[in-house]
């Protein structure tokens, strides 16, 4: 620093060209930034006998222009998250629209003119469709419903292992699911059907995504919360998208080809999770296995 100020000096009584710049200064150990105006200072017959300026301490106008660009980066982040979200919406809402007129004005038309299993295939295509957009519009709401934390949710004393081993259940005779836990009671306060409907979430996917690996669901109590791990050993998540992936429409790079899902099942779930004032996170662990993991307080 005092090298550079030196510099600056020299400089200026060698051209004799005064200038305004910023200067770096450590002061008590402390960064500073100070905004100096410098000119030679010259006799009467123009010989340079020295320098004279005045410095003034910007150090804090410095450090809001940081936070103001900090802050002006951030939101047009979030800018560009809102428009990705809504090219995103319109198009999971546009295509099953489209299919769905144009086959619709198809069979108006032409009804008699096509074959049995013509009409079957175009019948095939317009359930699966409406279902696609009605899955989507439902998810949509539960998203809206969830983004208001936690208004409309039933908070009530209960064992989260009773949760977890329900939902096991259900998927036991489509899926092998070794259930872990070091305990037999866990006792949170939550909404019963939103943690199951955020358990399920996991489980499906963990047998989506998990190559018919074997699924293990491993529950640990901690003096303040409990934590609840879906593993699998599929094709895993990169380190890059692992916060990605509960974003609404994010799909992983892995498996976005062939998953057909619309990218909102996780962004629920974090949702439901923070309103029960818990987290999620994804992570990848020993022998090929990916873990999503929630955390909620006891």
């Amino acid at each position: 620093e005092a090298k550079q100020i030196i510099a600056h000096d020299q400089g200026i009584m060698k051209t004799g060209i005064a200038k305004i710049i910023e200067e770096p200064v450590t002061l008590q150990n402390k960064d500073h930034v100070f905004l100096s105006h410098k000119s030679a200072l010259k006799d009467e017959d123009g010989k340079v006998l020295g320098m004279v300026g005045v410095s003034i301490d910007i150090t804090r106008q410095k450090e809001l222009e940081h936070h103001l660009a900090d802050k002006a980066e951030k939101l047009q982040d979030a800018l560009d998250e809102k428009k990705r979200f809504l090219n995103n919406l319109s198009h999971e809402i546009r295509t099953p629209l489209h299919v769905i007129k144009a086959i619709s004005d198809e069979l108006y038309e032409n009804f008699r003119e096509f074959s049995e299993e013509e009409l079957d295939s175009f019948l095939k295509t317009l359930v699966e469709n409406n279902n696609r957009l009605l899955k989507l519009v439902t998810t949509m709401l539960d998203i809206a419903k969830a983004s208001q934390r936690k208004k409309g949710f039933d908070f009530k004393e209960r064992n989260i292992i009773d949760i977890v081993e329900g939902c096991i259940n259900e998927v036991r005779q489509i899926a092998p699911v070794l259930l872990e836990r070091d305990t037999d009671k866990a006792m949170v306060r939550c909404d019963e059907i939103k943690i199951g409907q955020v358990i399920r979430n996991l489980l499906d996917n963990a047998i989506k995504y998990g190559g018919k690996s074997q699924i293990i669901v491993e529950i640990k109590s901690n003096p303040d919360n409990v934590v609840v791990k879906v593993k699998d050993q599929g094709a895993g998540i990169p380190d890059a998208e692992k916060e990605k992936i509960f974003e609404p429409f994010f799909q992983s790079t892995i498996t976005r080809t062939s998953s057909g899902g619309t990218g909102l099942g996780l962004s629920i779930c974090k949702e439901i999770v923070s309103a029960h004032n818990g987290k999620i996170w994804a992570s990848n662990e020993p022998l090929n296995t990916t873990s999503i993991n929630i955390e909620i307080p006891l």
